[in-house]
Parts: C-alpha cells; sequence; structure tokens
C-alpha cells in the first residue's frame, strides 16, 4: 500500500513539472511568434544569440507583455484549478490533461508556422551531399584557347523570366521586358528547339544577390553560420575556394568589377579582391576618381544609367590593349526592390513603378548590348546577361498568370563560339553557369564539371535534371561540415579576456583603460540611426572616451571616430561620411551611413574589412604590437520611431 501511494505521490509530482514545463514553452513560443511573427527558425536563433546591446524599454516591453503575463496567467489558472477540483480524482486529471493538449497542439502549430523541424533536422543531421558530388576547380585541367575571348558578365537586379508575356515563356499578360526578350531569343539560353524564354532556377544559399554571385562563380550555395549579407564581417571569403575570378586571372585576364553601390556590403569586396584581384570600381572609387560628383548619391549609390557609362569608358580602355584578355563584371541595381529607382529614362506606361522600373531596365540593357555590337572587341567576346536572383518585390508572385508557373532567372549567353552537342531543353540552377561561363569562352574542361555545376553545352545532366527541385533542395539544407570548413568563419574577433562585452555600457567600460595606452587603436562607426537608444550613462561613457558628438541630439547622423593614444579624430554628418588615417604603418578607413545615405558600416584596417556592419554602434580594437584585431563588437543602440 506505502508503494502505490509513494507512486502515486510521484505521479503528482511529475505531472506539476510536466505542466510547469508545457506552460513555460506556451509561454514562450507566444512571445517568439508575436515578436517574430514571419521569421524562419534559422533567422530567430540568430537574434536570440546576437548581443542586445543595452537594456531598455523597447526590449523589456515584448517580454513583459507576451512572455511573463501570458506566463503568469497561465500558472494562476492552474492554481485556481487544482484549488477548485483538486478533490475530484477524475475530473481535475482529465481537465490538466486538456490543458496540456491544448498547449501540446498551440507549441506544435507556432513550431510548424516557422519551421522549426526543418531548422532542427537541418543542423542535427548532417550530409556529405555537397562534398561528394563537389569538382574542386584545383583538380580539374582546363585548356583555354591559343586566342583568349574577353567575357563581359552582366547581373541584373532580380530580374526574371516572368516579366515577359505566357506567348514567349514569360508569366505575365503583357510583355514588359520585350528588349531583354529580343536578345534571348537570338541568342542561347538551353532552351532547346522551343522559341520561348528560359533560365536557371536560384536554389537554397542562391537566393540573395552575395549568394547567387557565390554559385554562379564558385559553384556553391552560401552557406554560411552568418546572416545573408554579414560576410563583410569576415577576413576572407572561402579563401581556399578557387572560383571562375581565380581560374581568369590565373590564364591572364584583367579583372574589372564595376558597380554602383559600396562594395563593402555583403563582402563583395572581399570576395572579388581574394578571388581574381579584380579592380573594384564601386561608389566610392567613382567619387574618388571623379567618375560622378564627389557628393553624389541616390538610391544606393548611382543609378544604371551611369553605371553603363563608366562601364562603356573601361571597356574602350581595356579593349585598347588588345593581347591581353579582359573580364568585367557589371551589377544593375535599379531594379532593386521594394518600387525599383524611377531615373529619368523611365516612361510611364505600366500602371505601377516597378513594372515601369524594370522596363527601363530592359531598354538600358538592349541599348548597352547594340553599342557592344558596334565594337571593334565585340567579335572576340563572349557576353553572358543573368538575373541575379528571382524578385523579392511582395506584390510581384500576384500578378503572375498561372500559379504553376516555374519561375526562372533571365539567362542569356550572347556571341559565344561554343556549339551544344545536345537541343533539348535544359533544367539548370545558377550553379551549373560556372562551368558554362569557360565552356562559352572555348575553354575545354576535362569532365564538364565545376563545383556543382554541369557544362550546358555538354550531354552530361545536370543535378537538377538528375534530382528535381525539392531533392537537391533538401539536400542542400543539411548541415554540411565540408562547407563549414571551407567557410572559416570567425563568429567573434573579440577577446573576451580583455572585454566584457555583456552590453555596451560594459564594453564602454573595458575601452577607457586602452583610450591613452599607447598600444590600441579604437575605431568606431554607426549604421542607421545608431544612438537613440543610448542611455545617459552611455552617453557619459562616450564622453570619457574623449568623443565630443552629442548623440542625443544627432541620434540619426552618420558617425565615425579614431582613438590613438589619447587622440581622437571624429566625424558626424546627416550624409554618409569617411574618416581616415595612417598611424604608423597601419591605415585606418571608418565609414559611415545613416538610414537616409546608404545604411553601413566599414571598419577596415590595411585594406581588411572588420566591421560587424550591422544596426547600432560598431566598434574595433586593433592592437599596434600584435598588428591583431582584439575586438569587433557591435551594439543594437538604435530604437525604432515605431516602437
Amino acid at each position: 500500500m506505502m508503494f502505490f501511494n509513494r507512486l502515486r505521490k510521484t505521479g503528482k509530482v511529475l505531472f506539476v513539472l510536466l505542466s510547469a514545463l508545457f506552460t513555460l514553452a506556451t509561454s514562450a513560443m507566444l512571445y517568439l511568434h508575436i515578436t517574430f511573427p514571419t521569421a524562419r527558425m534559422e533567422e530567430i536563433a540568430f537574434q536570440l544569440q546576437a548581443p542586445i546591446g543595452q537594456l531598455n524599454i523597447s526590449i523589456l516591453k515584448p517580454v513583459f507583455l507576451y512572455f511573463l503575463i501570458p506566463l503568469l496567467v497561465q500558472l494562476l489558472v492552474h492554481y485556481l484549478l487544482a484549488k477548485k477540483l483538486n478533490c475530484h480524482k477524475v475530473f481535475y486529471p482529465i481537465v490538466l490533461m486538456a490543458i496540456l493538449l491544448a498547449q501540446t497542439f498551440f507549441c506544435t502549430k507556432i513550431a510548424l508556422i516557422h519551421g522549426a523541424p526543418a531548422f532542427i533536422k537541418n543542423n542535427i543531421i548532417t550530409s556529405d551531399f555537397i562534398v561528394k558530388n563537389y569538382i574542386d576547380p584545383r583538380n580539374v585541367k582546363l585548356t583555354f584557347p591559343k586566342r583568349k575571348r574577353n567575357f563581359i558578365h552582366i547581373y541584373l537586379e532580380g530580374i526574371e523570366n516572368t516579366c515577359a508575356d505566357k506567348k514567349v515563356g514569360g508569366g505575365f499578360k503583357t510583355n514588359i521586358i520585350p528588349g531583354l526578350t529580343e536578345i534571348a531569343l537570338k541568342n542561347e539560353s538551353f532552351a532547346g528547339d522551343k522559341r520561348t524564354l528560359h533560365g536557371a532556377r536560384p536554389l537554397l544559399g542562391s537566393t540573395w544577390t552575395m549568394g547567387a554571385t557565390f554559385a554562379t562563380e564558385a559553384g556553391l550555395p552560401l552557406k554560411i553560420k552568418l546572416r545573408k549579407n554579414e560576410m563583410s564581417s569576415q577576413k576572407h571569403f572561402f579563401k581556399d575556394v578557387k572560383t571562375l575570378g581565380n581560374i581568369l586571372q590565373e590564364n591572364g585576364y584583367r579583372t574589372v568589377l564595376i558597380k554602383g553601390i559600396d562594395t563593402t556590403f555583403a563582402g563583395t569586396n572581399i570576395f572579388y579582391r581574394e578571388h581574381g584581384n579584380y579592380l573594384i570600381m564601386d561608389h566610392p572609387y567613382s567619387q574618388k576618381h571623379h567618375l560622378i560628383p564627389t557628393n553624389y548619391k541616390v538610391w544606393w549609390g548611382y543609378e544604371d544609367e551611369k553605371l553603363f557609362a563608366i562601364t562603356k569608358q573601361k571597356l574602350l580602355d581595356l579593349a585598347s590593349d588588345p593581347e591581353r584578355p579582359f573580364a568585367l563584371t557589371i551589377y544593375t541595381n535599379d531594379t532593386h526592390p521594394i518600387n525599383g529607382l524611377v531615373c529619368r529614362k523611365c516612361k510611364n506606361d505600366y500602371p505601377d513603378q516597378y513594372s515601369n522600373v524594370i522596363a527601363c531596365s530592359s531598354r538600358q540593357i538592349k541599348e548597352f548590348v547594340d553599342w557592344l555590337q558596334r565594337q571593334e572587341f565585340w567579335s572576340n567576346t563572349t557576353i553572358l546577361i543573368h538575373g541575379d536572383h528571382i524578385t523579392m518585390n511582395p506584390g510581384f508572385k500576384q500578378k503572375i498568370s498561372s500559379k504553376k508557373y516555374y519561375r526562372t532567372v533571365f539567362t542569356s549567353f550572347l556571341n559565344s563560339p561554343a556549339k551544344k552537342t545536345i537541343t533539348k531543353r535544359r533544367d539548370y540552377s545558377t550553379f551549373d553557369l560556372f562551368p558554362t561561363i569557360l565552356a562559352s569562352l572555348n575553354v575545354r574542361i576535362q569532365g564538364d564539371r565545376l563545383g556543382l555545376g554541369v557544362n550546358l553545352y555538354s550531354k552530361k545532366a545536370t543535378l537538377l535534371e538528375k534530382l528535381g527541385e525539392k531533392k537537391f533542395n533538401r539536400l542542400l539544407a543539411y548541415r554540411s561540415i565540408f562547407m563549414e570548413n571551407l567557410a572559416q568563419i570567425r563568429t567573434t574577433l573579440t577577446d573576451t579576456r580583455l572585454f566584457d562585452t555583456q552590453n555596451v555600457n560594459s564594453f564602454l567600460r573595458s575601452l577607457q583603460p586602452m583610450v591613452n595606452n599607447e598600444r590600441y587603436v579604437i575605431a568606431i562607426g554607426i549604421r542607421e540611426a545608431g544612438t537613440r537608444g543610448l542611455s545617459p550613462e552611455s552617453v557619459i561613457l562616450l564622453k570619457q572616451l574623449g568623443l565630443k558628438t552629442d548623440f542625443k541630439a544627432r541620434n540619426t547622423w552618420s558617425f565615425a571616430a579614431l582613438i590613438n593614444n589619447g587622440h581622437v579624430l571624429e566625424k558626424a554628418d546627416v550624409t554618409a561620411i569617411e574618416l581616415f588615417q595612417k598611424i604608423g604603418s597601419d591605415r585606418f578607413v571608418v565609414k559611415s551611413a545613416n538610414h537616409s545615405s546608404g545604411n553601413y558600416c566599414s571598419i577596415q584596417i590595411n585594406g581588411v574589412e572588420y566591421a560587424p556592419n550591422l544596426r547600432g554602434m560598431n566598434f574595433v580594437v586593433y592592437d599596434k604590437e600584435r598588428k591583431w584585431v582584439v575586438a569587433s563588437q557591435r551594439y543594437d543602440t538604435h530604437v525604432s520611431s515605431a516602437q
């Protein structure tokens, strides 16, 4: 009898513990769902691991409203039920079981909405799919022709075949890209015998610009333990991966990148410098070399009209030495969501701005191609024009005439001497563009495969043709130790023995002894409206570092500072700013742009990017003796006006 009494008591204790656990889980899931309503689980996990900066009401309010209050309400319900129904030996357990089932259903529903099962599975299950299918270019024989062909590579921001009408393989009732359509139908997109548009399908790890670049030029998905555009926080960008740029540089090509924005964004500059030693002609370069007015800034940098003008001039310069081949890459940007940039060339042919901007981009590309065909270097030049990824415009999908329409990015190879060995329509991804680009330059590829891609001029089946999109994406989603080793991601550069990183105030206190220490240089940059959330204590601590700027009065301004052995160089303005200083043999460049002037932060030391480049205050501390960064830290000291 005593045994059964003890067992009954143990059961009650377990039941109470289970109830408490489920109550806690329900409150936590409610908080996550309300705080991050549309985020996937991997994004939520990143947010929860990120430094929260300074504790203030904007952070504590949702925790109080959506976690603590629901938790207390549920505990109160459990208490009242226990007090009221505890004497009912049958009814009370039934009520509690019903509550547990309801909580289980709620938690499961929220978990499914945010993709928790797939997140858990993809982080627990490791897969060797990528390493088994990856063909390392370092181990492949590549034979270039005696006379090497020039290459022009044009990435179109978010342009897809959907923009054309159904007659030519598009998804709209009206063709808003007639210029691009004409180009594609006269050239090669691997559509088979049909005179319709066709193109690459972006897969997991390649559905944003930097991911698309990596897929196209390395044949790999950009699988990183960072947010999509945070490679700018790294010293290297998959430095051991051999890419298109590396191959072209090794074979005597002059490599040039022209982009109308600051290429520190997403680590673009790191990628192209490390993989091909490209001359990077971005927005800051164009300002510095007077290709545009010094203070000129629209949209993300400058409009595509200027991009094509600068590109034409550079092409003529490159072509003046016909004995040395060139590879020139450009990125358009006017068609970036949400609604694109209306320039002076845009017309008003369609009811919405985004369609008019896309149509304008199509016309400008056609004009540029017509210009290329009139140049002497045309006969020995291959061009690839393709969308980087499917558009991210939220209203775009509603215009597609059929729900079953298969969306692909615009893709067209122009003026290539390569010949297809099969004429059937190919199903291919952006990974396949890597080897196909080289084949389009008359390069013979041993085995016709590079990265995860296949030379589309060959007979070999692509992985997309073998596996189908659903299975291919599923296999790419699993955790890859191979990719993690290739990435060599440094999640933090901060030496926690020197710094207390718990919050911004503790970090600022850690900086105090270094202000007058000749060994260290402290660099500070702000991204967005990065000081709105500073407390009075934070302001005092910043002044103790020697800073004079009134952060509370100028909380939406750009700001940059360098502190070296008690000497402070600082700058604040309503527009984007740049601070340069040479200290000994080291070169420091700090850039800051608030929300209205570019929304970025860059802290470079000797040409290497170290800023986290995230919203708020970005800090980098450099040890001059060891020639080493001992801290790269960011705190989200911004508070949205909506909060």
